[in-house]
């Protein structure tokens, strides 16, 4: 793996934790520095030369695996995407970064709908099943992809079918109990999800830097009650958020939190109470 960087090197402190994240060891780096030309502009260029291996000493096929490694470290470098333990899936599920930017939003809802798993043991059991991860991947697609025509076409159905069988099939070689809980819970996120801007391009005709997902919060697995009749989350690097609807007509406000971990509980509190009111 070779590195570029403007001026001088990248530390090593800030180069081994994200590689270690993206499930790669890194065993040992070669430094050079390029000069440039007298007729050049521009300063020197520091290269580092890594040699790397996956965790599990598993064989990568960099023809494929590389373009898609290469922009998850890009995104990475650039601020737009968690360093985390999901980003073993970019080698281990072959997913891309936006694919594990996904299935990253959806674990930061659950534990803000109060599964009783950290993000580290989801992180770890969405790694230890690869297939779960690729399968909720393309079951995401398969139900909310705009690209595939009517929620309702026989092409569409026919494919979610074929998702969820392979999923279903799977479960089988779930060794724990706890691992079989988190599993089951990030396919009812899933599938409860109504709508979704992840497909949705800006005014500059890129992708949006946020995500949105809404969700039938009557339908999914071990909600806390109150249950609202919908809920958004929206996901991003720099925050994140939630909107909790309790009928088709309701009144709505913005509010800061400062309680991390648990702000839909804050928010939850806020929505029962406007009920009681409501119900005046």
């Amino acid at each position: 793996m070779r590195l570029f960087h403007p001026g001088e090197p990248i530390a090593l402190s800030d180069i081994l934790p994200p590689l270690e994240k993206l499930g790669l060891r890194v065993l040992s780096e070669v430094p050079f520095m390029l000069g440039a030309a007298a007729d050049e502009a521009g300063g020197a260029v520091s290269l580092q030369v890594l040699s790397v291996e996956t965790v599990d000493k598993s064989a990568v096929a960099l023809d494929v695996a590389g373009p898609r490694f290469a922009e998850t470290l890009d995104r990475l470098w650039a601020g737009k995407l968690e360093s985390d333990g999901f980003n073993r899936l970019v080698l281990g599920a072959g997913l891309d970064w936006r694919e594990v930017a996904i299935l990253r939003a959806y674990a930061k809802y659950l534990r803000q709908a109060g599964i009783a798993f950290s993000q580290d043991y989801m992180e770890a059991t969405l790694a230890a099943y690869p297939s779960f991860a690729r399968g909720f991947a393309d079951l995401f697609v398969a139900r909310l992809d705009p690209a595939l025509g009517e929620a309702r076409g026989a092409d569409r159905l026919a494919r979610i079918a074929a998702v969820e069988t392979t999923i279903s099939t799977a479960f089988d070689a779930v060794a724990t109990l706890d691992e079989d809980r988190i599993l089951r819970r990030f396919l009812s996120a899933i599938r409860c999800t109504l709508r979704t801007n992840v497909w949705q391009a800006g005014s500059d005709g890129t992708l949006k830097d946020w995500m949105s997902f809404k969700i039938d919060s009557r339908a999914i697995d071990e909600l806390p009650t109150p249950r609202p009749l919908v809920e958004i989350f929206v996901y991003s690097p720099r925050m994140e958020g939630i909107h909790l609807r309790g009928g088709r007509v309701a009144r709505g406000g913005i509010r800061w939190s400062d309680r991390r971990e648990d702000f839909r509980t804050e928010i939850l509190g806020l929505m029962k109470a406007q009920n009681v009111k409501n119900t005046v």
